[in-house]
């Protein structure tokens, strides 16, 4: 649902001893999968005379959500940590996004701050957040005209943990929309990186395969029409997108 919305930085915090085998669990290989995708992350667990260790994974939401300005996606109140500071109680109060299942849909409200609040399109959008009006500043001409996505983070359900985007895969690498990198002098234009070899295709055929397993036919003609593209977490945008 996120990835349909544009988003691209999101994060799933997942506790680490759910890495361990369990003969009743099924596909515990997705999270592998996801993690190489760089959507999802272990928080640190361990077991000590066979007693089981885990570090707090709310802590983890709220930390990434204020270092990356995203929103958090969880059902959770998390009314433990309102008096920790300033700027967690303004994201416990204005940036938590509840979700609820119905059979196998996952469903997210259009009004997530109450019926007098923004439309979910205005909440999931930085500029748009309810906060106090700041003193007056200079005009910071830099800034983008666009308007950007907000991060999300998504607890693992628990946690859908962490979330965040932005409206374009692209952006990492060449900038928001009607952003222009700097006016260099000229200089001759650097050698295009080589193709990938067949081993590299064959590894990402096969990662690719792995994740997708339906879209065998596609899979083969992204990577024939990207022969450059090397990252499994960009061509898998691809198949989404």
């Amino acid at each position: 649902m996120f990835w349909r919305r544009g988003h691209r930085e999101i994060t799933v915090f997942v506790p680490q001893w759910r890495q361990k085998r369990d003969r009743l669990a099924t596909e515990q290989h997705f999270l592998n999968q996801l993690e190489d995708l760089r959507l999802l992350s272990f928080t640190p667990s361990r077991e000590v005379c066979g007693q089981r260790i885990s570090s707090h994974d709310d802590r983890f939401l709220l930390h990434l959500a204020e270092k990356t300005d995203g929103i958090i996606v969880t059902n959770d109140n998390l009314r433990d940590f309102v008096d920790t500071s300033d700027t967690w109680r303004r994201i416990i109060q204005e940036r938590l996004l509840q979700f609820t299942f119905v059979e196998d849909h996952f469903m997210i409200p259009d009004d997530p701050l109450g019926k007098d609040g923004p439309h979910l399109d205005d909440f999931l959008r930085k500029d748009n957040r309810r906060v106090s009006p700041p003193l007056f500043h200079p005009p910071d001409f830099r800034a983008s005209s666009q308007q950007q996505q907000q991060p999300v983070n998504v607890q693992t359900l628990r946690n859908p943990a962490s979330l965040t985007a932005h409206p374009t895969a692209h952006w990492p690498h060449s900038g928001p929309p009607e952003w222009h990198p700097p006016r260099r002098s000229p200089s001759p234009s650097p050698a295009p990186p080589p193709q990938r070899s067949p081993g590299e295709t064959s590894e990402l055929k096969r990662k690719l395969y792995d994740i997708f397993p339906d879209q065998k036919q596609r899979i083969d003609r992204i990577l024939s029409d990207n022969p450059y593209m090397r990252d499994l977490n960009a061509l898998s945008g691809l198949l989404l997108g």
